[in-house]
């Protein structure tokens, strides 16, 4: 974080998403190599063709008026996966779709409504509107080698920022 730079908003709610992300049982059983862009000395290790790697990238998404004194607008992720296949036997597309499903079932754990529930509520304390994460773009197989998917989707939540105390 540069000095003397306020943590707003949408870095705060990133923050969320991405502790939620990476202390999720599953995601960090399979994820070897996380970049997320925080400064972090493990997100500059390179990772290798036969693990698999997620980048996440903040994007911000148009605002609009919400009210006089607040505006709406998206914090989107964009999420990169790679998931290895030829170094480990075969490229099979059903890895690519249990990790999707992975992402999907870490926002939303599946028979865990409080856990749920507690996070939504996290994000909405950071000032997003709902707290809910939408996944407006699942994650779609771009490339393929012998080596594996390189994978590309996103996912968006809604803040609302107000202007005025």
């Amino acid at each position: 974080m540069l000095p003397g730079l306020p943590n707003g908003i949408r870095a705060k709610v990133y923050r969320r998403i991405v502790d939620q992300l990476r202390t999720d049982p599953v995601l960090s059983s399979v994820v070897r190599h996380w970049n997320t862009f925080q400064g972090r000395q493990a997100d500059s290790v390179p990772s290798t063709p036969d693990q698999v790697a997620v980048q996440l990238i903040p994007r911000l998404g148009p605002t609009s008026w919400a009210s006089a004194d607040s505006h709406r607008g998206a914090i989107v992720v964009q999420v990169e996966m790679w998931t290895p296949g030829g170094r480990i036997g075969a490229v099979d597309a059903e890895d690519a779709l249990d990790l999707w499903e992975a992402f999907e079932n870490a926002i939303y754990p599946w028979g865990e409504q409080a856990k749920r529930q507690d996070f939504e509520q996290d994000l909405r304390d950071l000032g997003c509107v709902t707290g809910q994460i939408l996944f407006q773009q699942p994650a779609q197989i771009t490339s393929v080698d012998d080596d594996g998917f390189y994978l590309l989707g996103s996912m968006t939540v809604e803040i609302q920022r107000q202007l005025d105390a």
